[in-house]
């Protein structure tokens, strides 16, 4: 019986309690296609479709109704469907290296994602409903053309990370985040004496 037990975990893409909703990812199978994934959609808990030319975001991701990971980057979407907020169980999300001008409004939907990742985009604003995300614990924005952070970003209590850098601020705009933030690590690059 144990020995069974050994080769059915050997076997399978990842090792998750009775439970579904606990999962220890570092034991999970990247999948880096959408035809692999596809033929055990229940499987697939991490997926890594990095550099694929994709232009519109594929419906087929929408099967993997038990993915914690996804990762967009080096891609060329500039939008996400709302329909990705039936990804409940989502924790990271990359899109990093895209052709966003506007923060996906859909991303505030995804109420388990800790780890956000939308650097080298061109997002001009963080949306107020930004405070629905009470989980997240990396936001990196790094490389956008963000002017705008909402004070509602201050709701965030488990934000570790804030990633700023490469985005035009004054001292005075960057001191305001500091205040809203007090317990991030909120990183800039150097100020400028821009105006906006």
């Amino acid at each position: 019986m144990r020995i069974g037990f050994w080769i059915f975990f050997l076997l399978s893409n990842c090792y998750f309690s009775q439970d579904i909703k606990v999962v220890d990812l570092d034991t999970c199978k990247t999948f880096n296609s959408l035809e692999t994934a596809m033929r055990n959609p229940n499987d697939v808990f991490i997926l890594d479709l990095t550099k694929n030319k994709l232009k519109e975001f594929p419906k087929e991701i929408l099967a993997f109704k038990n993915l914690r990971v996804l990762i967009l980057a080096k891609n060329k979407l500039s939008d996400l469907p709302f329909e990705l907020a039936q990804l409940t169980y989502l924790e990271k999300l990359s899109v990093s290296k895209n052709e966003f001008e506007t923060f996906p409004v859909v991303l505030t939907e995804l109420t388990n994602l800790q780890k956000l990742y939308l650097d080298q985009n061109q997002i001009t604003a963080i949306p107020h409903d930004i405070n629905k995300l009470k989980k997240l614990e990396v936001l990196d924005m790094w490389s956008n053309e963000l002017y705008i952070v909402p004070e509602s970003i201050s709701e965030l209590e488990n934000l570790k990370v804030f990633d700023l850098r490469v985005i035009q601020m004054t001292q005075a705009e960057q001191d305001k985040i500091k205040a809203l933030l007090p317990n991030s690590k909120v990183y800039f690059s150097t100020s400028c004496n821009c105006a906006r």
